[in-house]
């Protein structure tokens, strides 16, 4: 499945933001936890990178700091600027 969704992917921007909404669609109806569809999707949990915290729950803390941290991953995760 791997290899005949790279070539998608490549095209560009414009397959992937169709594809996406199709994908969660698919994994919404199927009533998968949040876990479950990073296992389908071969994603791992990002919690060790935030001392065990799951990012949103370091959003939601109130400390402006933790916003910097969770947006220094976003960015150092998407390639940065």
């Amino acid at each position: 499945m791997i290899a005949q969704a790279e070539p998608l992917l490549q095209r560009g921007s414009g397959v992937t933001r169709a594809l996406l909404p199709a994908i969660f669609n698919i994994l919404s109806q199927w009533k998968l936890s949040g876990a479950q569809q990073m296992t389908l999707l071969g994603l791992n949990n990002e919690k060790t990178l935030f001392n065990g915290t799951a990012p949103l729950d370091r959003l939601l803390a109130g400390q402006v700091l933790d916003l910097a941290v969770v947006r220094d991953f976003l960015d150092a995760q998407r390639g940065g600027w």
